[in-house]
């Protein structure tokens, strides 16, 4: 946050719950950010002060839509225009949404994925040891 920066209009109630809100939709930055304060065990003053950002200017990054990072060259430009309008770091923010991503597939659980559900057909308590036997297989009848 450098000097000359003025300090925003302080956030009404409606955009700091529909920011809320959005960090359960994945187009919205919110999740993004929320994803990634939640791996890397940051509150959000912590978030606030890496983006170097005022705190009134987070619910409205956290309403921006999310850049889509399977798109190199728009994800790209979608990060330079919100880093634009937020003066932050585009480095930074760029890294900011790649861990979220990444926080995101560790703890994605392998039923919302039809890939990693299709691969799993036995059932195993994760909190007991292997059998000898091997993974028990599901009755197909």
């Amino acid at each position: 946050m450098s000097d000359e920066q003025k300090r925003p209009e302080p956030v009404d109630k409606i955009v700091q719950e529909t920011a809320r809100k959005a960090a359960s939709n994945p187009l919205f930055l919110a999740s993004a950010l929320e994803s990634y304060r939640h791996g890397a065990g940051l509150d959000e003053a912590a978030l606030v002060k890496e983006l170097g950002i005022f705190a009134e200017d987070l619910p409205r990054l956290a309403l921006c839509r999310r850049p889509d990072s399977a798109d190199s060259i728009a994800f790209r430009r979608a990060v330079d225009a919100i880093c634009k309008r937020f003066s932050i770091k585009p480095a930074q923010l760029a890294n900011i949404l790649r861990k979220a991503e990444a926080y995101e597939k560790i703890t994605r659980r392998p039923e919302a994925d039809p890939y990693l559900l299709a691969a799993r057909d036995y059932e195993e308590d994760p909190l007991e040891p292997p059998s000898s036997d091997g993974p028990q297989e599901k009755d197909h009848e």
